[in-house]
This record gives C-alpha cells, sequence and structure tokens, in this order.
C-alpha cells in the first residue's frame, strides 16, 4: 500500500506497487489519474515535465504517459537504481513505485480529535459616566 500523499489512495498505483501490471507509456493510454499522479511525482522530486504541464509546474499535469513521462521516468530510474539497468525500462511498477513512495513526503495521518466545550467571557472597555 502507498503511503505518500501524492501516490496513496489510488487503486490502479496500489495494484502495480504489488505486483500488478506496471504503468506505462501509451498506447494503449493507462488511468489518466495514475499517470498524473506519477507525473506530479516525478516534479516533486525535481525532474522537469514542461508539456506534461502545459499550465505551468503549478498547473495540473495532463495525464498522458507520452515520451516526456517516460523519459523522466527513465532519468529517475537512473538516479535511484544507478547499479541495476534491469530496472531502466521506463515503467512505472512495483520497485520505482516503492522508491517514489519512500523519496515522497507521507499523506497527513487522520487524527482524531476529540472537541471540548468552549467558554466564552466578554469584556467590555466602555467607560461609564455619571450623569451631570
Amino acid at each position: 500500500m502507498l503511503e505518500s500523499a501524492i501516490l496513496a489512495g489510488n487503486a490502479r498505483l496500489d495494484s502495480a506497487a504489488s505486483g500488478g501490471p506496471v504503468v506505462k507509456r501509451a498506447p494503449p493510454a493507462d488511468e489518466p489519474e495514475a499517470v498524473r499522479r506519477i507525473q506530479q511525482a516525478l516534479a516533486a522530486l525535481g525532474f522537469a515535465l514542461p508539456r506534461s504541464f502545459p499550465a505551468g509546474p503549478a498547473g495540473a499535469p495532463d495525464g498522458r504517459f507520452g515520451a516526456e513521462t517516460h523519459e523522466a521516468v527513465l532519468a529517475f530510474q537512473r538516479r535511484e537504481f544507478p547499479r541495476q539497468p534491469d530496472q531502466w525500462d521506463g515503467r512505472v511498477g512495483r520497485n520505482t513505485l516503492a522508491r517514489l513512495d519512500r523519496l515522497l513526503p507521507r499523506a497527513a495521518a487522520e487524527e482524531s480529535v476529540e472537541l471540548q466545550p468552549l467558554s466564552v467571557m466578554a469584556v467590555t472597555n466602555c467607560a461609564v459616566r455619571a450623569p451631570a
């Protein structure tokens, strides 16, 4: 189960992370939301994807696993698995997702918050004058 804020909560990525089919370059096109999360993860780790973020780095990624995303995945794999060329396939499967997930910030844990009664006291700074 993926735990990073960007990757967690997507069934397609969870499947690939547990050994299911890898997320790979189109065709056929993969699930756009899974690809968006991969693109966001790569960008968060410093990989430039200018064509995949048409509205700029602060905008939403396009969700298409094209040549640019493929090259960014390859660059990530070469950086993170320098002595394992068998990992350099440009596909996002178990090992690549595990490494991405480990490097990204964790999702905020939902905390149970117990609400306590609130006491309010009103204080005024009004001066009262005696009648003249």
